[in-house]
């Protein structure tokens, strides 16, 4: 639906993998009220992370009334961008924590800079990266860390129709210079990919950090996983 000039909105209500449950404390501040998460992902002009760079579609999920909401923002062109992050300040500033994969170094930066850049302000100081854990109990197991591999591996995921990660701009700067959906359809469905399983990877790790089996595929190294507990006073 149009929500803004040259912003469109699509939101799905779908059934949870997380319970309004307690977390674990090692991955969420004790007294988090389970609907403060707010898990987020974008889809963004370039991969540089440059001033230049902008994201023209965030997804965002949040747990409300046992239910998994997502909304997902698109913008359609870039005279909408300010009424676009005018929105998605609206729905950040409902939640408390924040949750990404790799969204520290990227996401969270380039969001950053296009609020900067329109004279506003954003705040994400409380923030949950998944990377920094996927890396601390997968690293020995799966080499490699990637979102793609944690899915297959992890989360026994298999995307059927999907683009790669690079093809997403080109996709976009497309769209704009023609007019023509093209196979934008596709990035808005990667994206929405994305963002459930950021919160199915939160819910294996809680899991497992709290000490119990998530039935995963490949469960995660057990000595790196005991390590950590131990830094933490868990032994």
């Amino acid at each position: 639906v149009e929500a803004a000039p040259f912003t469109q909105r699509r939101c799905l209500r779908l059934d949870s993998p997380l319970s309004l449950r307690s977390f674990s404390p090692l991955l969420v501040p004790p007294g988090t009220d389970p609907e403060e998460l707010l898990f987020f992902d974008t889809e963004t002009t370039g991969l540089s992370g440059g001033a230049g760079t902008l994201a023209f579609l965030v997804g965002l999920a949040w747990l409300e009334g046992g239910a998994l909401r997502v909304e997902q923002l698109f913008l359609r062109d870039f005279p909408g961008e300010a009424d676009f992050l005018d929105l998605l300040a609206g729905r950040l500033a409902r939640h408390r924590l924040f949750v990404s994969f790799n969204g520290r170094a990227f996401d969270a930066h380039i969001l950053r800079n296009r609020f900067l850049l329109n004279r506003r302000r954003l705040e994400l100081e409380a923030h949950s990266d998944l990377l920094y854990w996927a890396r601390r109990l997968w690293r020995r197991t799966l080499g490699d860390c990637s979102l793609g591999s944690l899915e297959r591996e992890v989360l026994g995921v298999q995307r059927l129709a999907d683009v790669a990660g690079f093809e997403v701009p080109g996709i976009y700067l497309e769209f704009l210079r023609t007019g023509e959906p093209g196979r934008l359809p596709l990035v808005v469905e990667h994206n929405l990919q994305d963002v459930l399983s950021l919160v199915r990877l939160f819910d294996v790790v809680d899991r497992l950090l709290a000490g119990q089996c998530p039935g995963a595929p490949l469960r995660a190294d057990s000595t790196a996983l005991g390590r950590v507990l131990l830094e933490r006073g868990q032994a």
